[in-house]
């Protein structure tokens, strides 16, 4: 409920709207930190699922609406106006199903895009709210399709990179257990072991 005393549909809290993830400052001589992209407490209540378009069925995981609008002929390679693909808003707002589609009809898993040229598994990573961090489930997923963690993104970011750059300790064990190598540099000569000694310092 909002404070008001009007209602709110359950799925909106469980979703994002920002195609952006957080955007870098330097801090110190070597710490490179980031906001935090936090989704808001409560959203609208969602429209009628049959007036949605894709991105926001995406972003709700309204998978059947998602599936007429494919089959209507709806390209899912097809970037939006802030040049993020379908499978970007799937993988930030953990919609699993979503992803499987949506790779089945031909969605490319490394497609680079938003403003940060990133990922759809650098924006499941980049993911967070209030106490769940990333999504481990999502990272695995991608990864079993075929996603690539080594790629980087306009930032010189890898996906470890970002794991560690967000405390994102599962998924760091997880890419490492994939045979991510954490003294790969970014573009400023920083390597996830050196950005993690950094986060224990402070």
């Amino acid at each position: 409920m909002f404070a008001d005393g009007r209602s709110v549909h359950l799925q909106c809290k469980n979703h994002c709207h920002g195609p952006h993830r957080p955007h870098v400052h330097s801090c110190r001589s070597i710490c490179r930190e980031r906001d935090v992209p936090v989704l808001p407490e409560l959203h609208p209540v969602a429209e009628d699922p049959s007036t949605c378009d894709i991105v926001k069925a995406t972003q709700y995981g309204m998978l059947e609406r998602c599936k007429e609008l494919v089959e209507a002929g709806y390209d899912v390679r097809q970037p939006d106006k802030e040049n993020v693909t379908l499978l970007h808003w799937a993988a930030i707002n953990n919609r699993q199903e979503l992803v499987k589609y949506y790779i089945s009809k031909g969605a490319v898993v490394d497609q680079l895009g938003g403003d940060l040229n990133s990922t759809p598994l650098h924006w499941a990573i980049s993911f967070i709210y209030r106490y769940r961090q990333g999504h481990l489930p999502m990272v695995i997923l991608l990864l079993k399709c075929g996603a690539d963690p080594s790629l980087i993104d306009g930032e010189g970011f890898s996906s470890i990179h970002l794991a560690v750059l967000f405390q994102h300790v599962p998924i760091v064990a997880y890419l490492i257990s994939k045979g991510q190598n954490i003294d790969t540099a970014d573009f400023s000569g920083l390597t996830p072991l050196m950005l993690s000694a950094q986060k224990v310092v402070g």
